[in-house]
């Protein structure tokens, strides 16, 4: 079998079952790997025979999805299309928007805000931190600097007299 006959079983037995963009995921994904593999050395039936049978690949993409998910990611996906995410109508000159947002997106992007913030106190904690030892270091270098001025006249002062 080549890449050609495996993408094209796994197509037909994903296309009744999932929207078509998850087919092309799943289909993309394949794909690539096994152009990958054939660039690291591998021939493509080395490859496909290494991924099995393709009607097998795709029970376990069906049976593992989760349920309803693709039913329902399906709906948003035609939704989506038709509304364009804004819906723009005129009502005795007034503009209405209305604005649908899958729930993920609202939940990852909270996330990555919390995420931002998380490392700008971190930063700023460790910032604070640097001038704190800095400032510290510089401190005990003034104490310390005349003790050692004076040792190191001292060392010099001896020097000279054992030359003599």
């Amino acid at each position: 079998m080549n890449k050609h006959e495996f993408i094209n079983i796994l197509r037909q037995r994903l296309i009744t079952e999932l929207p078509e963009s998850r087919v092309q995921d799943h289909i993309l994904y394949y794909s690539e790997y096994i152009d990958n593999e054939i660039k690291f050395g591998k021939t493509e039936e080395e490859v496909i025979a290494s991924l099995g049978d393709p009607r097998l690949i795709a029970r376990t993409i069906l049976e593992t999805r989760e349920p309803n998910n693709d039913r329902q990611r399906y709906e948003n996906e035609e939704h989506n299309k038709k509304t364009k995410r804004t819906k723009n109508s005129s009502v005795h000159g007034k503009r209405n928007v209305n604005v649908s947002f899958n729930s993920k997106e609202i939940n990852s992007s909270f996330f990555k805000v919390i995420l931002v913030l998380i490392a700008i106190i971190i930063i700023t904690i460790l910032i604070g931190i640097i001038v704190l030892i800095s400032k510290l270091l510089g401190a005990l270098l003034s104490l310390i600097a005349p003790i050692i001025l004076i040792f190191i006249i001292i060392a010099i002062v001896t020097q000279l007299f054992r030359r003599k």
